[in-house]
């Protein structure tokens, strides 16, 4: 993926996010951040491996491994360019909560919306530092 079509993704994610958070729709915004930074983080992976570009399809589709996991290799090769690994975790962790029907439809109270807003901004964040 080149850098042009990885700062649009960025810029969209963001505002798709942010307006997701700006209408109390924190669910939405968690699910919507980690499916964008299981995206980056499989194609770090993807374009470490194998930087040759005929390649990178061929070994993006054989990485059927999960979100930690991706993490974590990133993690280990370098790969998340000064973001902390913890947030995304913690972000990961927030996902399978929601998506669980008997935390999609709770009341969030305040403490944790704040919480929710810090988790979605680390992943924004995290898309912005991997554009290059």
């Amino acid at each position: 993926m080149d850098k042009p079509e990885r700062e649009k993704t960025a810029k969209f994610a963001k505002k798709k996010i942010n307006e997701f958070l700006d209408d109390d729709k924190h669910v939405s915004a968690i699910l919507l951040s980690c499916i964008y930074v299981n995206l980056r983080l499989r194609t770090l992976l993807t374009e470490h491996l194998s930087p040759e570009e005929n390649k990178w399809k061929a070994i993006s589709t054989k990485l059927d491994i999960g979100f930690n996991r991706l993490l974590s290799l990133c993690d280990e090769f370098g790969l998340l360019h000064g973001v902390q690994k913890k947030p995304l975790q913690r972000l990961y962790e927030e996902r399978c909560k929601v998506a669980h029907d008997s935390e999609l439809w709770k009341k969030i109270k305040e403490k944790e919306k704040k919480e929710l807003r810090d988790i979605c901004n680390s992943a924004i964040r995290f898309l912005e530092r991997t554009i290059d």
